[in-house]
């Protein structure tokens, strides 16, 4: 998974972005997200999201996703981007092919 991150008022409070995740077929969905982020270093998120596009097997893809996520590593320009835990649940449909 690859994604931005805007914090809206720099650390904790609101923040946005979006999100792709890529699969072994090359197939792909992107989500656009919201959460509510609170801490310091290691910070942790609670959001919702929806699915704004996907191609391959995920072409017309419409759902959306709750999620936590939690930092395991600070977040620095030099060592680590933050590495972070996900846990996720969505729903999804596909167009009838």
């Amino acid at each position: 998974m690859w994604g931005t991150w805007d914090f809206i008022s720099g650390q904790g409070g609101p923040s946005r972005g979006y999100s792709t995740l890529s699969f072994a077929d090359g197939s792909t969905s992107m989500m656009k997200w919201e959460a509510t982020t609170t801490g310091e270093k290691l910070w942790s998120s609670k959001g919702t999201a929806e699915y704004i596009k996907g191609t391959g097997r995920f072409e017309g893809i419409k759902g959306n996703v709750t999620f936590t996520n939690r930092l395991l590593t600070p977040y620095t320009k030099d060592e680590t981007k933050g590495d972070m835990i996900i846990e996720a649940t969505g729903t999804y449909t596909l167009p009838s092919k």
